[in-house]
């Protein structure tokens, strides 16, 4: 078993994850052990790594394995305080437990009519921050045509499950839809207004490294031309504005660009 895959799952990392796992076998996510009985998804969940436990567990992670001294990786979890990732474990494990024929269905009539209820539910759970209840959703989306089918759809309001989550400042659950596999730069079609622009605009200052750290695009423009720095400007998000500044020196941008005063056209406050 690579250490690289477990390095990836400690550290939260899906896109090295992603890349690791094109070279390791193909039953790597269940079968792999360290050298001290511990499965890949148990050594994210003791990390309280919950994008890679998310991710893991929808690639066919076992929850249920133990280790060498029985323990699963949600009592491991619980173990090392991560309870985030603990209750994100319990909630799968208990709704795979309920998933059975009664939410599988092969009639696309029946699922086209269950698509709009279920994500509006995602929906919900990420504007309450819930990383726990959204994996409790997981399995549901995965019977139900995959998950990747509903976790970027949009609520009535158009909002999608990500950028509700982004403006609402709520980190593990942007883990949760990261893991599952929602796309970080999809844009609203109205202002192209990307999940990262709207944690800026709504000061969520936590959020914005976090949806970077994921790969997030800060240099991304809306239809406006403002970049989500532009918008935490004009908004005065001075802790949003500082985050992306130290973002930014860290990359390519230079610092006449950096020091550019905002555009004074912002469509939106929210």
């Amino acid at each position: 078993m690579s250490g690289a895959l477990f390095a990836a799952a400690r550290q939260n990392d899906i896109r090295t994850l992603q890349q690791v796992l094109l070279r390791e076998r193909d039953d790597a996510v269940s079968a792999g052990r360290d050298d001290k009985g511990k499965t890949v998804l148990m050594a994210a969940a003791e990390a309280g790594a919950v994008a890679t436990t998310v991710f893991l567990l929808l690639h066919g992670a076992d929850c249920k394995a133990t280790d060498r001294d029985g323990e699963t990786a949600q009592a491991s979890a619980t173990g090392r305080s991560s309870l985030v990732t603990a209750a994100v474990l319990g909630a799968w494990a208990a709704e795979v437990a309920r998933t059975d024929l009664v939410y599988r269905s092969t009639v696309p009539e029946l699922i086209a009519a269950n698509r709009q209820k279920l994500v509006d539910r995602l929906c919900e759970r990420a504007v309450e921050g819930d990383a726990a209840r959204i994996a409790g959703l997981l399995p549901r989306l995965a019977a139900n045509g995959g998950a990747e089918s509903y976790i970027n759809g949009a609520d009535s309001q158009g909002v999608t499950p990500l950028y509700a989550a982004a403006r609402g400042n709520h980190v593990e659950a942007i883990d949760a839809l990261v893991g599952a596999g929602c796309t970080l730069d999809s844009v609203d079609a109205e202002y192209g207004w990307t999940a990262l622009m709207g944690a800026a605009a709504n000061g969520a200052a936590e959020a914005v490294p976090s949806l970077v750290r994921h790969g997030a695009d800060w240099a991304l423009a809306d239809r406006y031309e403002n970049t989500a720095l532009d918008i935490a400007r004009e908004g005065k998000q001075k802790a949003v504005v500082k985050a992306l500044l130290q973002i930014q020196r860290g990359g390519t941008a230079s610092a006449t660009v950096l020091l550019e005063p905002a555009r004074l056209d912002i469509a939106r406050s929210s």
